[in-house]
């Protein structure tokens, strides 16, 4: 994948990318092709080497995070923007909320809680919203997004009302809430 370490670098030092499918962070390239790389996006502990060969930089599947108290939608910016390979907060678009190494990470594992606790969590009031896949999340006042939009409203019989203009997400619903809800 790369002939010189010193491009590597380039495209790869302060990023996110995969390893054998999960999330690791790039402290930097050595001069020799490898990289130094840890799971640890806080404290960068238990670094080690690996070859850069190894590091998969495709095209990541983001969607929603869960952060403290609300969730948030993460996309990539586009190239034009930023040409590193692997992900890094400045090349990922939210609506406003910082986003660091680990919240990438998160979008990158794509471990999300069911439906049912999600409505139970904002029925609780224990978060402002809440994503239960990388498509989908609920507000505490009840609306359904779908990426960065307003798609409908949960009712009071624990039913999602799509809006006319988003009929077309029923059937992606139906399987993301694994039959929790009548979708209407």
């Amino acid at each position: 994948m790369y002939d010189d370490a010193q491009y590597a670098a380039t495209r790869l030092n302060n990023t996110v990318v995969l390893l054998k499918r999960k999330p690791i962070y790039v402290i930097r390239v050595l001069h020799d092709l490898r990289a130094l790389v840890t799971y640890d996006f806080v404290n960068n502990s238990n670094a080690f080497k690996v070859d850069c060969s190894k590091l998969n930089c495709v095209a990541f599947n983001l969607g929603y995070i869960n952060k403290e108290f609300k969730c948030e939608y993460l996309s990539r910016r586009t190239l034009r923007h930023d040409w590193r390979q692997g992900l890094r907060p400045n090349n990922v678009h939210t609506t406003g909320v910082a986003v660091h190494h680990k919240d990438i990470a998160q979008a990158l594992r794509q471990r999300y809680p069911t439906f049912e606790e999600v409505v139970a969590k904002i029925a609780q009031g224990e978060v402002a919203s809440r994503a239960w896949c990388q498509d989908f999340a609920l507000t505490s006042a009840g609306v359904v997004r779908w990426r960065y939009e307003n798609v409908g409203k949960l009712n009071g019989r624990g039913d999602i009302a799509l809006d006319n203009n988003y009929k077309f997400l029923k059937a992606q619903l139906m399987e993301v809430t694994n039959g929790g809800c009548k979708i209407l």
